[in-house]
């Protein structure tokens, strides 16, 4: 798998390097990297990227109510992106708010409970 192939699969798909970015757990600039001329693309993300270009790869199917659906559909669109694109946005910004919580969490004392002696 080459850099023009992964190109020419996310114009075609109507896909963006943010997006991909987003699948393989890694930034935008990671991706440029890749996707310039004479950078390796290391195995593991190699694997990812083909089984997302032949649909083999990671997916996620949730059932929604169709209001729902018709309103993301909407929200992706006034972002100028794909309804998977925007959905696999606000995942990853959601991961990285709850790690973001987390880590800040291990930096803070517990509180002290508040015990009653008798």
């Amino acid at each position: 798998m080459d850099a023009e192939a992964i190109k020419s699969w996310l114009a075609e798909t109507k896909r963006d390097r943010s997006w991909l970015a987003g699948q393989c757990g890694v930034s935008k600039p990671t991706v440029d990297g890749w996707l310039s001329a004479g950078r390796a693309i290391p195995a593991p993300a190699q694997k990812l990227i083909g089984g997302l270009m032949t649909g083999e790869g990671p997916s996620l199917n949730p059932m929604l109510p169709l209001n729902v659906f018709l309103r993301a559909q909407e929200a992706a669109a006034r972002a100028g992106m794909t309804l998977e694109a925007w959905v696999a946005k606000l995942i990853s910004d959601a991961v990285a708010d709850s790690q973001a919580g987390a880590a800040a969490d291990e930096g803070c004392p517990k509180p002290a409970r508040n015990r009653r002696s008798g």
